[in-house]
């Protein structure tokens, strides 16, 4: 991906603000209790119209307590958090008067529940949200590599953003536009459930410069490929014309001996 120094647009900025709060609160909650971050997704960002919420598929683990909860960019918001089965039953939720909701949860059993983020009102019609994933089996995530990886990612936006005006966040489908995932020493992550519309998408990855070659696949409903990036390294990146689906990104990583951190980004020309 390019890196530029153009300044991204407010609803970007929104997202990323929304993200370092969430990075923070969660950094917070490690600090004085045993949770640390979940593998896998850990951290999404979006942005949400008051009025409006967003899902995101997650796999839990039976017999394992987890924290998860979510921060708007400002604090003048109430957002609320629900958690969902896999059949949309209401397990558990926080609706307070606040823009931080938590939920304290142990799975009853392995498999997909949906996690669900409802802006309830705002002093501003449009909000960078973020959500946070934490269990008592996760990992630290230090924030000088959250940092890095962080403006490497963001970095990157504005490039395309400068070379191609009109690419931008995919912030009008289902999606959480920003992922961060956490990848433990293996050598493959499988992301689910990426709504596509008709139309020009790029999904981009950024990562820590130790991390290893890391090469990403798009694939379709039945389990195919359906899209890989050109090139191995440490900033994949597809583009590919999409009709209506369901899709799943694999992230592919070469001789991995390390946790890391990865920013993925679902973008639209």
């Amino acid at each position: 991906m390019l890196l530029g120094g153009a300044i991204l647009g407010q609803q970007e900025m929104g997202v990323e603000k929304a993200l370092r709060r969430t990075y923070e609160k969660g950094n917070l909650l490690s600090a004085i209790s045993s949770m640390r971050w979940k593998t896998g997704v850990t951290l999404a960002g979006a942005s949400l119209n008051v009025g409006e919420y967003r899902d995101l598929r997650i796999q839990l683990a039976g017999g394992r307590a987890y924290t998860l909860y979510a921060s708007a960019e400002t604090e003048r918001a109430y957002l609320d958090l629900q958690l969902l089965d896999a059949d949309g039953q209401l397990l558990v939720v926080d609706a307070g008067d606040d823009a931080t909701p938590f939920l304290e949860f142990t799975a009853p059993s392995d498999g997909p529940y949906v996690l669900r983020a409802y802006l309830r009102s705002s002093d501003l019609p449009r909000l960078g949200v973020g959500i946070g994933l934490m269990d008592t089996d996760g990992f630290t995530l230090p924030r000088s590599r959250y940092d890095f990886v962080a403006k490497k990612f963001f970095g990157s936006l504005a490039g395309l953003r400068t070379a191609a005006p009109n690419v931008r966040l995919d912030d009008t489908t289902p999606n959480w536009p920003v992922l961060v995932a956490f990848a433990v020493p293996e050598n493959e992550l499988q992301i689910d459930g990426i709504v596509t519309f008709p139309g020009d998408y790029l999904f981009a990855l950024s990562s820590a410069p130790d991390a290893p070659d890391q090469e990403l696949y798009l694939l379709n409903d039945v389990g195919a490929v359906e899209g890989r990036s050109n090139t191995p390294g440490q900033a994949p990146l597809i583009e590919k014309r999409l009709q209506k689906g369901t899709y799943s990104l694999r992230i592919h990583r070469e001789n991995n001996t390390l946790p890391n951190i990865l920013f993925l980004g679902i973008l639209l020309r």
